[in-house]
């Protein structure tokens, strides 16, 4: 998952910490005296991962590549926000075009991550806005899959109603032959 943030030394810049933590007033010193926010995990990244609507805005308004990824896993700001369930944040993102459809290493979308996650609200939202709802992952599993293999039953009922494939397979293999 997403390191902390990335200065060259895999520390946390102050930017990243204070966008992370929601520290608008912070943030917007920071900004003022030219911060760096293109680092791989960006302070856009952290302030998405933790649901901080006004420092999203607020770092969006001052150009935040939205389509930046980390360095780690791929994910973008929109992975992030969907992941962690932060409704507010995905919805910012996608008014800001983040890419709905944007597949982090192992080719989930950020309707993988909030339907495998159980965050119901950020599943309906992404759906609202014609998130792929048979999207397949690496391993051929569709955000139905992830929700259902994790118990997120609000979830799976939402996407199934949403006319999500319950015939589908994965490359999963659930049974094994005894030997």
């Amino acid at each position: 998952m997403l390191r902390a943030a990335q200065n060259g030394d895999d520390g946390a810049s102050p930017l990243h910490l204070a966008a992370m933590n929601g520290h608008e007033g912070a943030v917007r010193l920071l900004l003022e005296k030219n911060a760096n926010i293109a680092f791989g995990c960006s302070p856009l990244h952290m302030a998405a991962m933790n649901g901080h609507e006004v420092i999203v805005r607020l770092l969006l308004e001052n150009n935040a590549d939205i389509a930046a990824r980390d360095n780690e896993d791929g994910y973008s700001p929109l992975h992030c926000a969907a992941s962690f369930g932060h409704e507010s944040a995905v919805r910012l993102l996608l008014e800001n075009n983040a890419d709905i459809a944007a597949r982090e290493m192992f080719g989930r979308s950020p309707l993988h991550l909030a339907a495998m996650n159980g965050h119901e609200d950020a599943v309906r939202l992404l759906l609202e806005k014609n998130a792929d709802i048979a999207a397949r992952n690496i391993d051929g599993a569709s955000p139905l899959h992830l929700a259902a293999e994790n118990g997120h039953e609000d979830a799976v009922g939402l996407l199934l109603e949403n006319n999500a494939d319950i015939a589908a397979s994965t490359k999963v293999r659930v049974c094994r032959q005894l030997s």
